[in-house]
């Protein structure tokens, strides 16, 4: 009897374990709604150039950062993110943290829109702000 209630504390305490730390899960969201995607109009792969010392591909002269990354094709438009299998779409919003860091880390001449929407903040981010989107608009008319 004794190993049975026993065994019956141990379930009833995982359960309560289980629960209070369901309980305690924290969702932080920001309040940044990610708009549709644009409409993409590519009748044929658009042309990509290769950025120097990465895997990261690039469509020149776009009106919105598009780029090849491994499977997927990746869209910004000034500062919200969209994710493809293919060039033509369909395009699907995505978090900044899915971003793949490879594209991420660009040089600033190849992102002409800012990395982050107007308003984001990142609530892991301390003080320091991504410098990174200082400099867009520097880059922005030289190309």
């Amino acid at each position: 009897m004794r190993q049975v209630s026993a065994a019956a504390f141990l379930a009833a305490l995982s359960l309560v374990l289980l629960v209070r730390t369901a309980e305690a899960h924290v969702d932080v969201n920001v309040g940044i709604a990610i708009p549709p995607p644009p409409a993409v109009a590519f009748p044929a792969p658009p042309p990509v150039v290769v950025v120097p010392n990465t895997s990261v591909y690039y469509v020149p002269n776009y009106q919105y950062d598009v780029f090849r990354y491994g499977p997927y094709w990746y869209l910004n438009r000034g500062g919200f993110w969209y994710r493809a299998p293919q060039y033509n779409g369909p395009f699907v919003g995505i978090a900044f943290a899915n971003v793949p860091p490879p594209i991420v880390a660009l040089p600033p001449r190849y992102h002409h829109h800012p990395l982050h929407p107007p308003g984001w903040h990142d609530a892991h981010h301390d003080d320091h702000h991504d410098h990174h989107d200082d400099h867009w608009h520097d880059d922005h008319d030289h190309h």
